[in-house]
C-alpha cells in the first residue's frame, strides 16, 4: 500500500509542475492587459507603467514563471492583483463552500445512481429498465446551465419553494435547514450527469456479474434475493465503480465553474470565472492549481480504495 501512495506522490509532482507551466502560459498569453482591465480607461500610459512594473508584469515570462514558481514552492501564492489580498486567503474563504457542494453531489450520485442501477440491472429488458436509461441518457446530455435555469425559473421564481441562489439567506438569521435549502438545486444540478455514469456503470457490472457461476451457487445454498445481491452481486460490482468515484472529481470541480455561477455559489468555480474575467493571474493559477491538487488526491484515494478491494493490487498478482 505504501509502495502505490509513494509512487502515486512521485508522479504528483511533474504532472502539478507542467500543469502550471501550460497554464501560466496559456494566461499571460491570452489577450487583455490586466493593469487596463483593474484600473480602468482613466489611468494613464505612465500609471499602467508603473502597475506593471509594481506586480512584475513587465519583465519576460520566463522570469515570471520562475518567481511565481520559487514562491510556490515556500507556501506563497502570491496576492490579488484586484485588492492585494493573500491568494491562499481568498481561496480559504471559498474552499469550504466548494468542497460542500462537490460531496454533496458525490453522495446523491452515488446513493441514487448505484440505487437506480441496481434496479435496471435487476429488471433488465422491462419498461423500468428502458426507462432509467433514457433517463440517465437525457442527465447526460443537459446542458447543466440551461438546467440549473430551469429548476430556478420553476422552484425559485414560480413555486418559491427554494431559494435562487447563494450559500444563505440575508434577510434571515442563518441556519442548518436555510443552508441546506440553498444546496439543494445546485447539488441536484451538479450530481446529475455523475448520477448518470453511476447508474450504466452500475448496471453494466449488475448484469455481468449476475451471469457468474458463483451467483447461481448463492442462490442454490438458499441465500435470499437481497442477501445474493448485496453480499455478492455488488461487492464484485463495485470495483469498477470506485475508480469512478475517485475519478469523479475533476468532473465535479470542473462542472462546478457553471453550476456556482448560475447559483451564485461563492465557491472556487465561481472565484475562478470572476479572476478569468479580471485577469488576475495570481489568483487564477493559485485556484487551478489548487484544483489540480484536489484532482490528483481524489485519484490517490481512487488508487488506494481499488487496491483495499482488490488484493491483487497490493500483491502485484494478475
Amino acid at each position: 500500500m505504501a509502495r502505490i501512495v509513494a509512487g502515486r506522490l512521485i508522479r504528483a509532482a511533474p504532472l502539478l509542475a507542467l500543469l502550471s507551466l501550460i497554464s501560466f502560459a496559456i494566461l499571460h498569453l491570452a489577450p487583455g492587459d490586466p493593469a487596463a482591465l483593474l484600473y480602468g480607461v482613466d489611468a494613464t500610459s505612465q500609471d499602467l507603467v508603473q502597475v506593471r512594473a509594481h506586480w512584475g508584469l513587465d519583465r519576460p515570462l520566463p522570469i515570471q514563471y520562475l518567481n511565481w514558481l520559487a514562491h510556490v514552492v515556500q507556501g506563497d501564492l502570491g496576492r490579488s492583483l484586484v485588492d492585494g489580498r493573500p491568494v491562499a486567503e481568498i481561496i480559504g474563504e471559498r474552499l469550504t463552500a466548494t468542497l460542500a457542494l462537490a460531496l454533496a453531489a458525490l453522495v446523491l450520485a452515488v446513493v441514487a445512481g448505484v440505487g437506480l442501477g441496481v434496479a435496471a440491472a435487476t429488471h433488465a429488458g422491462s419498461a423500468l429498465d428502458r426507462l432509467l436509461t433514457l433517463l440517465a441518457t437525457l442527465s447526460y446530455s443537459i446542458p447543466s446551465f440551461w438546467l440549473g435555469l430551469l429548476l430556478l425559473l420553476l422552484f425559485a421564481v414560480q413555486l418559491r419553494w427554494l431559494p435562487s441562489g447563494g450559500l444563505t439567506s440575508t434577510t434571515r438569521p442563518s441556519s442548518v435547514a436555510d443552508a441546506l435549502a440553498h444546496l439543494i438545486l445546485p447539488t441536484v444540478v451538479l450530481s446529475l450527469p455523475l448520477l448518470a455514469q453511476f447508474l450504466r456503470y452500475t448496471r453494466a457490472g449488475f448484469l455481468e456479474v449476475l451471469q457468474q457461476e458463483y451467483m447461481r451457487t448463492a442462490r442454490a445454498k438458499g441465500l435470499g434475493e437481497g442477501a445474493v445481491l448485496l453480499r455478492h452481486a455488488l461487492r464484485n460490482a463495485a470495483i469498477p465503480l470506485i475508480t469512478l468515484g475517485g475519478l469523479s472529481l475533476p468532473q465535479l470541480l470542473s462542472g462546478s465553474a457553471v453550476v456556482e455561477t448560475v447559483f451564485a455559489w461563492p465557491g472556487l468555480g465561481r472565484l475562478l470565472v470572476e479572476a478569468a474575467f479580471q485577469r488576475n493571474y495570481s489568483v487564477l493559477m493559485g485556484d487551478i492549481l489548487l484544483v489540480g491538487g484536489l484532482v490528483v488526491l481524489g485519484s490517490l484515494v481512487a488508487d488506494v480504495c481499488y487496491a483495499l478491494a482488490d488484493p491483487r493490487i497490493r500483491t502485484g498478482s494478475s
